[in-house]
């Protein structure tokens, strides 16, 4: 009888071990399926990315064919309707503009150089206030925006993408400016914005493709990101007219030759939110309008109107 536990006890003491040995194999080779599992969910999303971005180019390939046999097939009908249309008297050239490839602050200058004067008349005034805006901010401007202006032509601004980031990471250019989103590193970015008014979506390129280009017609604040990299962002101020000025370093403003009447005036900063004043100005008067601006969220979402995936 004792012999008999003796040699059970003996046998549980010898296959206990084995088990647990067993077991533990089984653990590790459990981790390794979770981590190639990890993997293979990452590399599906970077790769349903890359489809995406590949049917995206396609789609804008399929547009520009469009609006090239359209373009053709207008030119066609034109000449022929030339061929019956006694010609009209020719108009004066434009213009001629200055372009420029200036960066941040400097590209503001380019609403000096071209474009029609904002309707100004007799009785204009001087809009003065102080803006109070967070001290991460590079820079505030205040600008008049029911005034009527007209875009310039031949301006050209550059953003590079350089090191998955912007350079500058804003700017401030009168409308009808093109500006240009050369790719200097060694992998691939999609520079696009949502901005209403602004929208645009360049595809993807590399820094071994020519450089995209995009002509702001719309004035108003654009948020410019890259549909790869979520770190990545320019702000753009594009003004209506000339009546805009940069904020000093106390925090005041002055606006002059504003046309008199309910004036809408706008303060903005480049990671900021828009502050809005409207002012009733009297011929040869004055009014004030201070304004107090707020950090935005820097969370953005792509050009699809989705979340970010785990692309680097």
């Amino acid at each position: 009888m004792h012999t008999g536990r003796i040699l059970f006890l003996a046998a549980v003491s010898i296959l206990l071990p084995l088990g647990t040995a067993q077991a533990q194999e089984n653990d590790a080779e459990l981790d390794g399926l979770k981590k190639e599992m990890k993997q293979v969910r990452q590399e599906l999303q970077e790769m349903r990315l890359l489809l995406s971005e590949l049917a995206e180019m396609d789609r804008q390939r399929a547009q520009l064919l469009t609006r090239t046999l359209e373009g053709r097939m207008a030119a066609s009908a034109g000449k022929r309707d030339r061929e019956v249309t006694p010609p009209s008297l020719p108009e004066a050239p434009p213009p001629e503009t200055k372009g420029s490839n200036d960066r941040g602050e400097r590209a503001e200058r380019g609403n000096k150089r071209g474009g029609t004067p904002p309707a100004i008349g007799t009785g204009a005034g001087v809009v003065t206030g102080r803006v109070k805006f967070p001290s991460n901010e590079p820079v505030a401007y205040v600008y008049v925006e029911n005034v009527a202006g007209g875009s310039v032509s031949g301006e050209a601004v550059t953003i590079e993408q350089v090191r998955k980031q912007f350079s500058p990471t804003w700017a401030v250019i009168p409308k009808g400016t093109t500006v240009t989103f050369p790719n200097m590193d060694n992998v691939y970015h999609n520079v696009f914005s949502r901005s209403a008014g602004n929208a645009f979506d360049l595809g993807l390129y590399s820094s071994s493709e020519p450089a995209k280009s995009h002509t702001f017609v719309n004035p108003g604040p654009v948020e410019v990101y890259c549909n790869i990299h979520p770190r990545m962002a320019s702000h753009l101020l594009v003004v209506p007219n000339k009546l805009f000025a940069k904020v000093k370093a106390d925090g005041t403003y002055e606006l002059k030759n504003v046309p008199s009447g309910k004036r809408k005036i706008v303060a903005w900063a480049p990671g900021s939110s828009l502050g809005v004043q409207w002012v009733e100005l009297s011929p040869s008067g004055s009014a004030e309008a201070d304004f107090s601006l707020e950090s935005k969220s820097e969370a953005h979402k792509n050009k699809l109107g989705r979340p970010y995936g785990s692309y680097p």
